[in-house]
């Protein structure tokens, strides 16, 4: 499909231009139209879909404010979504039938053996995460390492490349690398699908848009960049179940920047929040690492999971070869 029709098929979806809407009353002083917001679930399951991460839809919804059609052709020039996405989007929020590419791959996920064990499962209830081991091929995370040396311009081979990074591609850790071939066919695993549907109790899932991460060792010139322990959530909303990944590209030791977390943390989160000595929106990471931080060491093409209500953070990489990893997550579709 080319880009005016992509660009058409979007302009019409009821829930963008609500979007849109919220953004041109909030900039504009003319504009005194009262609208209901959209549900942050459902606005993030969209442009999910669309494959554009949440920061990008932010920006992208108040850098066009101003025009409507501007916003469209922003999405389809960065995101190019396909028709399957499209249509699945009218399915979302509209109305439309579900596409057939994606209930085939729902059944397929469904009719997968588990990937989980027992074991892991029991892990996850005992500790809130787990361990997804070759959720995608060698292939698979040789490709992403490609893109995002290329994204970043640096060579594995050549460690003087590894600090001088342009701020605008990285901020701390980040790496604001979302749109690539070789980053959608590692959000695209079924085995990783599989995973989240039995954590989730649901096949009918949306994978996240999200960038990856580039974490060098430490030099005298050169320190951990963070972020360290942390939460990314609305404590002043209710909270409920949620989850959280990182696709490992090379093999990472602990000592390597490893993803770092407070294993069992998510059952003692409520009754912590009661007595909280300081306001968890700014954590104290001294404080959460005294609660029994871990860095969780993993293979390359593994993807670790963990509930959302573990702290969590990067760690300082005091061994030879960076940290990369893809951030992958899961939610529910929600239901319109």
């Amino acid at each position: 499909m080319c880009q005016a029709n992509l660009a058409q098929s979007l302009y019409s979806l009821s829930t963008l231009k609500k979007i849109w809407t919220e953004a041109n009353r909030a900039c504009t002083s003319g504009n005194k139209l009262q609208v209901e917001p959209v549900d942050f679930k459902l606005y993030k399951t969209i442009f999910d879909t669309l494959g554009l991460s949440q920061l990008q839809a932010y920006q992208l919804q108040f850098q066009y404010a101003h025009d409507y059609d501007s916003f469209i052709d922003a999405i389809v020039t960065i995101a190019q979504p396909s028709s399957d996405k499209i249509a699945l989007l009218r399915h979302l929020t509209d109305h439309f039938p579900c596409p057939e590419s994606y209930q085939e791959k729902v059944n397929r996920v469904r009719n997968m053996p588990d990937v989980l064990t027992a074991e892991d499962l029991q892990c996850w209830r005992d500790n809130g995460y787990v361990i997804v081991r070759n959720a995608v091929s060698e292939t698979g995370c040789t490709n992403a390492i490609n893109a995002i040396q290329d994204y970043l311009e640096i060579a594995l081979a050549e460690p003087h490349t590894w600090y001088n990074v342009s701020p605008e591609k990285i901020n701390n850790s980040m790496v604001h690398l979302v749109q690539h071939s070789a980053l959608e066919a590692n959000r695209n695993s079924l085995r990783i699908h599989k995973a989240f549907s039995q954590l989730w109790y649901s096949e009918r899932l949306m994978v996240s848009a999200d960038q990856c991460g580039f974490n060098p060792p430490e030099t005298e010139t050169f320190s951990f960049q963070g972020p360290d322990l942390h939460w990314d959530l609305d404590f002043s909303k209710q909270l409920s179940f949620g989850t959280q990944g990182i696709l490992y590209l090379l093999d990472t030791e602990a000592d390597q920047g490893a993803t770092t977390i407070v294993p069992g943390f998510h059952a003692k989160l409520d009754s912590w929040l009661t007595t909280a000595p300081w306001d968890p929106h700014a954590p104290d990471p001294n404080y959460l690492h005294q609660l029994g931080s871990k860095p969780i060491a993993g293979k390359a093409g593994d993807l670790l999971i963990w509930h959302h209500f573990l702290p969590h953070g990067g760690s300082p990489n005091r061994a030879g070869l960076p940290r990369i990893v893809q951030y992958i997550n899961m939610n529910p579709i929600p239901q319109v």
